[in-house]
């Protein structure tokens, strides 16, 4: 004997498991989806303050260059004038040893007339 079951039963039954279950959960789909969107403006925010701290430094930065820039003309400034200061004494040295070559062939014998007779 079959008993034969309503047909409200039968489309009751559970069906047989399948590896992959594509039936969706709504609440579980809208959980997900709101945890993505949060992460997202999370993600988003934090690359806003990364990059607003990036454009902060850049100031500080070319100042900081400012500084050293001008450091460096400075050092360059006094090292020329430090060159010029050398320059001058040479020259002033320079002058000091033509007098005195000078002053020796003046007083030389050879030089004054009234000692040539007595080197020759």
């Amino acid at each position: 004997m079959t008993t034969h079951l309503p047909p409200v039963e039968a489309e009751s039954r559970p069906r047989g498991r399948s590896i992959f279950d594509f039936t969706i959960n709504v609440q579980s789909a809208f959980g997900a989806f709101t945890g993505a969107a949060i992460a997202c403006v999370i993600g988003y925010f934090a690359l806003v303050s990364r990059i607003e701290k990036l454009e902060g430094k850049d100031p500080v930065q070319d100042d900081r260059m400012g500084r050293i820039e001008q450091a460096m003309r400075e050092q360059r400034s006094d090292t020329n004038q430090q060159l010029r200061e050398i320059k001058d004494g040479q020259k002033e040295q320079s002058d000091k040893i033509d007098k005195l070559r000078d002053l020796m062939i003046q007083n030389s014998p050879m030089g004054r007339q009234d000692m040539r007779r007595w080197v020759k």
